[in-house]
Parts: C-alpha cells; structure tokens; sequence
C-alpha cells in the first residue's frame, strides 16, 4: 500500500511540475521559471517542506499547489499508518503476559470465590442488632431497624 501511494505522490509531483511549468513560465512576476525550478517546487512541496523559495503567482498555479498539497499530507498519513501497522502486527506477546480470554477467566474465578465467602459469612454469623457495619466482619451487616433521628430544634 505505501509503495503504491508513494509511486502515486511520485508520479503527482511530477505532473504538477509539467502543468506548474506551463502556467508559471514566463509570467510576470512567476519565480518559477523553468522545468528545474518546477520539479524542485514539486518536491519540495509533496514532501511537506515548502522552502518558499518557489511558488506560484498565478490562480491555476495556486489550485496545483494545493492539490499537490493534499497529496503530500496524504503521502505521510498513509506512511505513518502503515509503519504503525507493521508494529501492532509484529509486536509479540511477552512470555507470562495473560491473554484477554485468561483473565476473564481468573476474574470469573474471583467473583466466584468472593460470593462463595460473602455467602458463608452471612450463613456462620449469628444475628446482630444495631447499626449496619456493627457486629460483622466487613460491614456486611444490614441494619435490621433504623433508629428514628432527633429532629432539630425549631427557631423561635
């Protein structure tokens, strides 16, 4: 995929420096005023650099000029795709590192176990009065009756 949209971006800039060539030359005020200038502008401007030194004067040269522009953004994108493409495939689990499926399986277990040992709490406890926490290891006493609150003292 990137060798194909590099020859793409390759063969892009070249055929905007043969219209920036035809549109530029000899116009007034154009910095661009050969085939050399026109692929050195190309390049430079599809690799992203745009030195400044060369640019366009006239409203078609501008319009290849950001078509050209888009293109070289484009290149770049699709090489850091790809080269970040190349890692996640190629990035290999390390050795005792636990997969997806494995630790939804030791959570399964543990969510197992803690039930296991909330249920045997509450079975080997005897019943306790008094406020929730009270009496019971781990605050897993609920408080059977709730004591009304005082209200507060009314203003006079």
């Amino acid at each position: 995929m990137a060798t194909y949209v590099a020859t793409v971006a390759g063969a892009t800039a070249l055929l905007a420096a043969l219209a920036m060539n035809e549109v530029e030359s000899g116009r007034p005020g154009a910095n661009i005023k050969g085939f050399g200038d026109s692929v050195w502008w190309a390049f430079s401007t599809v690799s992203t650099v745009g030195y400044g030194d060369r640019y366009p004067v006239t409203p078609a040269g501008r319009a290849i000029a950001a078509v050209l522009m888009i293109v070289g953004v484009s290149l770049f994108g699709v090489i850091t795709a790809s080269v970040a493409a190349y890692f996640v495939r190629h990035v290999k689990q390390a050795p005792g590192d636990a997969t997806e499926q494995e630790m939804a399986d030791r959570l399964e277990r543990v969510e197992a176990m803690l039930s296991a040992l909330v249920a045997r709490d509450a079975a080997a406890a005897p019943p306790t009065e008094g406020r929730a926490g009270h009496g019971r290891p781990g605050g897993l006493n609920p408080d059977p009756a709730p004591r009304p609150r005082p209200h507060p003292p009314t203003p006079t």
